[in-house]
Parts: structure tokens; C-alpha cells; sequence
């Protein structure tokens, strides 16, 4: 880029003492300014001109220009406006037709000529296609039509935004949310704004329950809340669990039990050795002595000699029925339809029975019974020893024995040592041996005779003994 640079005279600005052109010394003509009518020099403005003039083109040579007198007379609020016959004249902004609303800047928006701005206020101008305004609703609202649409209302500072098909609020205030918001449920606008608990519990259209103030989910205080069968969760620190409805999976009585109040004092006790001091347990009784007797009752009306059971501390005791044992173990009974003891064994191989054991520990004694497919016994009666002893039967008392059976198996009645030469030894100084007495007939109506039975034939009255194929009479030398 060219540079110059002019050095006036220090008394009179209007001198060019120099002149430079990219620092180099170069010489300027200076030429008075001229009139521009004809454009001949082109280098000033038209002379002449009076107050209202204008100044208008002459042609298409550069600063060719003049000054021409309107012919009309300038008022406030005119504009200069070319005529139809080229002229120019001065119009006012008033009146009717096409000028209308003073102060604005006009012309026909119905015609093809450029320039076209604004119309009537409150009047929806026609708009040749191919053109535009900018008007002005009946409230002052600014607008703008173009020449093939309608007439739209221009967002201004506090104007209406209309309904936009779409946008973005960024930086917006003042947006009213009982009527700026759409699709909200109702009542929850006038929560938002303000509403009480029961306008929001409004807003949830049904879906909720309970009343009072409304909780959130962290550290909310639940005033008596039902909350339904959760899938899951985990109680801390809550009171009030109901626990006979609360609480599942306790076994049978269990949820009784613990809603009852526990009586006593101390601590609690196990299952596996406990000591109870003194306790008093319903049904149960017994005394403060040392050797007072212990009573199970079946019901708070039984009597010691129908359903009692009772202990003896002093000498161990058991009674059942009685309250007066003077065994180990003592039954009495008073019920003449059903037996004293019943012994039972499920297991179909096993025994139904009694083991005796001494003094040492080892069984010396059973009686009892095989069950159906034991091995011994089935439904029979056993009596025996486990030692090489024999068994005694007596009356009265031990010292009169009526029969024994040996270890070695010699049967002894009215004895007690048996000939080991015999299998029955029949001991009497005062009795007989009293064989089986019947008829000759009846005699031969016994079938499949052993050798050497014996019965006494009351017909003949004779002792009779079978010799393996007929019987013979037993007769004196």
C-alpha cells in the first residue's frame, strides 16, 4: 500500500508545504474546487440551491448533480417522494389510503415498486409477491407478511412468544408453571407453585396412600405406615414388629410363647444339664424339703391315685397311680378294661421283651416275645437265663419252689434237684402220679399214637400203654 504523507505550513493548515509517497519527495497540484453541474472536472458539489432544496442525479457521469425545489411545501412529518411525472414534491405522513400512521416511513406493499416498509397500524396489508412489510398489529405488536404467506408476529422485548413448533430455553426466566408447562398431571402444577401435601397426593391421580406430609427415600420418618409384603429388605433399628403377625417361620407355639411374660428371676437356662432353683411350673409340684415329693398332674383337678405321677427323692421311687411306691417302679391301676403295662417293639425281626440284668451289668434273665419274622420266638412266649442256671418257679414266697428247670434241661416238680437220669422228676411223699383217665373209646379215637403213651382206661379200669401198634393193658403178675 501506497503511503503520502503532507507537511502544511506551521501558520496556515490549509498550506502543503510537502510531500512524500513511500517516503520519497513527490510534487501535488493543488485545483480550486469547481462547479459540478456539468461534471465537467467532477471534483466539487453543485452550486447554488435554497432552503428545502434537494439535490438530485443529472446523469450517469460522476458528481454530475443539481439542486431541485419540491413542488410542494415542507411540514412536519413530509417526505420528499418522486411523482409519477418525474418530480419531486413533499408528503405529509397523514391522511387516509396509502399514508397512513404518522411517523412512519411508507409506500404501497400492493404494488411491484421497491421499498415498501409499513402499512396502516392494525391493518394486514396485500403484499405483492415478490415483496414484504414490517407493520404493526392493533396492540402495537410489530408483524410481517411477505407476498405469499400470512402475517406473522414478531418476538420482541416483552412480547409474546406465540407457539413455536420447537425450541431451546437457555438463559429463561419467568416461565409460569401453572400454565408455561404442558403435559404435567394435574394437580402437580399447583403443587409445584405452592401446593399443600393434599394438592400433591391430588397430582398422583390415585396412586398412593396415606396422609400427612409426603417422604422421600433417604431417612424419611414414617408415621404407623403399612408397607405392604416387600420383596425384600432389612430392619434396623425399628420397633413395634408384631410378633405373632410379623414374624413367619416361627415353629408351632413358638409365637405364644414369646408374647407371653416370663416369670422369675435370674438368667436363662439350657437344655442340656440346667439348674432350676425353686421353680413353680403349672401342673407341676413340689415341696420345699429336702425330701418332699415331685408330682406330674394331668390336669389341676387330678388326684394322686388316678393321674399323678410321682417321684420320690428319698430312695428314688416311681409312682404311677399311687402316692405310696414301695418299688423302684410302682402301677396302680384301677381301670378293669385295659391291661397295667404295655411293651411294644416295631421292628418285625426284633423282640418284645424284658432284659434282667445283676448287680455286675450283665443280663442274667429276659422273658418276652419274638415279633414276626425274628428269628426266635415269633409270637411266642420265652423265658430263660443268659448263665448255666435254672429257672425257678414258686409260690408264696422264693423259698417254695414248684418247679425247676435245669441248665442241663431235667424238669424237677416238687423238687428242686431233679435226677439227671430223668427228664421229669415227680417228688411227693404225700401225691401221685395222676396219668391222663378216659373210655376204650375214647382211648382209640387218639390218631397217630406215639409208642409208649400211657393213659388210665377208666372202662376196664386199667393202666394202658401203647407198644407202637396196639395197646396193651398193664396187669398184675
Amino acid at each position: 500500500m501506497d503511503t503520502i504523507t503532507l507537511t502544511v505550513a506551521e501558520n496556515d493548515p490549509d498550506v502543503v508545504v510537502s510531500a512524500t509517497l513511500n517516503e520519497e519527495a513527490v510534487t501535488i497540484t493543488l485545483v480550486e474546487a469547481q462547479d459540478g453541474t456539468n461534471g465537467t472536472n467532477g471534483a466539487g458539489v453543485a452550486a447554488g440551491g435554497v432552503a428545502n432544496d434537494i439535490l438530485k442525479k443529472t446523469s450517469s457521469t460522476d458528481y454530475a448533480t443539481e439542486w431541485e425545489t419540491p413542488t410542494s411545501t415542507a411540514t412536519a412529518n413530509a417526505i420528499v417522494r418522486r411523482d409519477a411525472s418525474g418530480g419531486a414534491a413533499f408528503v405529509a405522513l397523514t391522511g387516509t389510503g396509502n399514508w397512513n400512521t404518522t411517523g412512519h416511513f411508507l409506500s404501497n406493499p400492493g404494488t411491484g415498486e421497491a421499498g415498501h416498509f409499513v402499512t396502516q397500524n392494525g391493518t394486514t396489508p396485500t403484499v405483492a409477491v415478490g415483496r414484504s412489510v414490517w407493520f404493526s398489529s392493533t396492540t402495537g405488536a410489530p408483524q410481517f407478511k411477505n407476498g405469499t404467506g400470512s402475517a406473522v408476529t414478531l418476538i420482541y422485548d416483552g412480547g409474546a412468544l406465540g407457539t413455536p413448533s420447537s425450541g431451546t430455553l437457555t438463559n429463561c426466566t419467568g416461565l409460569p408453571v401453572t400454565t408455561g408447562i404442558s403435559g404435567m398431571a394435574p394437580f402437580v402444577a399447583d403443587y409445584l407453585a405452592g401446593g399443600s401435601a393434599s394438592t400433591f397426593q391430588s397430582s398422583l391421580s390415585g396412586g398412593y396412600t396415606g396422609t400427612n406430609n409426603v417422604v422421600f427415600s433417604n431417612n424419611p420418618t414414617l408415621v404407623t405406615p403399612n408397607i405392604g409384603i416387600p420383596s425384600s429388605g432389612t430392619l434396623t433399628n425399628c420397633t413395634g414388629l408384631p410378633v405373632t403377625t410379623g414374624v413367619s417361620g416361627l415353629g408351632t407355639g413358638v409365637a405364644t410363647l414369646l408374647t407371653g411374660t416370663p416369670s422369675g428371676t435370674g438368667g436363662p437356662v439350657g437344655t442340656t444339664s440346667p439348674t432350676i432353683t425353686t421353680p413353680t411350673i403349672a401342673q407341676i409340684n413340689g415341696g420345699t424339703a429336702a425330701n418332699d415329693d415331685l408330682t406330674l398332674q394331668g390336669t389341676t383337678n387330678a388326684t394322686r391315685t388316678t393321674s399323678y405321677v410321682l417321684l420320690q427323692p428319698n430312695g428314688g421311687f416311681v409312682g404311677i397311680g399311687t402316692s405310696t411306691p414301695a418299688l423302684p417302679l410302682q402301677i396302680v391301676a384301677t381301670n378293669s378294661n385295659a391291661g397295667m403295662f404295655r411293651a411294644q417293639n416295631s421292628s418285625a425281626n426284633g423282640y418284645t421283651g424284658f432284659e434282667l440284668y445283676g448287680d455286675a451289668g450283665t443280663q442274667l434273665a429276659a422273658f418276652g416275645t419274638g415279633n414276626s419274622t425274628a428269628t426266635f420266638y415269633q409270637g411266642e412266649m420265652y423265658l430263660g437265663t443268659n448263665t448255666a442256671k435254672a429257672v425257678r418257679i414258686y409260690t408264696t414266697s422264693p423259698s417254695f419252689v414248684r418247679m425247676s428247670i435245669l441248665a442241663t434241661g431235667e424238669v424237677g416238680i416238687g423238687t428242686t434237684t431233679p435226677s439227671v437220669k430223668s427228664v421229669l422228676d415227680l417228688t411227693s411223699t404225700t401225691k401221685g402220679f395222676l396219668p391222663p383217665r378216659m373210655t376204650t373209646v375214647e382211648r382209640d379215637a387218639i390218631t397217630s399214637v406215639p409208642a409208649g403213651l400211657t393213659v388210665y382206661n377208666t372202662t376196664t379200669n386199667k393202666l394202658n400203654f401203647y407198644n407202637g401198634s396196639a395197646w396193651e393193658a398193664v396187669t398184675s403178675a
